[in-house]
């Protein structure tokens, strides 16, 4: 039997981000896990935000894929002296990768951040901010790179332990 989980993603912009989008939920179903993603497979009546929390509700943890989304070349980051950190290159993702995984948060489930490249690491991919390592991956040019490595195996095979372990924990009594 398949376990439920969210699967937080802005919708590809580039035909790499969708291969590797397609490949990432083959992977994830294989290790016996059912993504769930808002506007893909799943669909509500009521308003985004509520949708989502019943989503999340039923999920028994979170993989974030934050993909490239929007480019902000120059991006002026404001420091507390007043000079600005100019950065270039820097795309930012959905804002939705970063409620979600706040939600998510406040409900206790297990979550495996990925960050493609390039994306500002701010908010929720701030590294250490949800307490998890963020890989970075590139997926230009060759998508299935990352999820052909033993980093991927060994993140998707610590989250689905993690996943399993929320789900059987649910059925207990407090």
């Amino acid at each position: 039997m398949s376990i439920p989980i969210f699967l937080s993603r802005p919708n590809p912009v580039t035909p790499d981000q969708t291969q590797f989008l397609q490949i990432l939920e083959e992977h994830v179903l294989t290790s016996g896990l059912l993504p769930k993603t808002l506007g893909v497979n799943e669909y509500g009546g009521d308003p985004p935000l509520a949708t989502v929390r019943m989503l999340m509700s039923e999920s028994n943890g979170l993989v974030v894929v934050a993909l490239r989304r929007y480019r902000a070349d120059p991006l002026f980051r404001l420091r507390h002296n007043l000079d600005d950190d100019v950065m270039s290159q820097v795309y930012l993702t959905s804002p939705w990768c970063h409620i979600e995984p706040g939600m998510a948060f406040q409900l206790g489930l297990p979550m495996l951040i990925i960050r493609e490249r390039g994306v500002l690491d701010d908010g929720i991919l701030d590294r250490g901010v949800a307490g998890h390592y963020v890989p970075e991956i590139d997926v230009e040019g060759s998508p299935d790179a990352f999820l052909l490595g033993a980093e991927w195996r060994s993140l998707l095979q610590d989250f689905s332990a993690q996943a399993r372990a929320f789900r059987r924990k649910r059925g207990q009594p407090s």
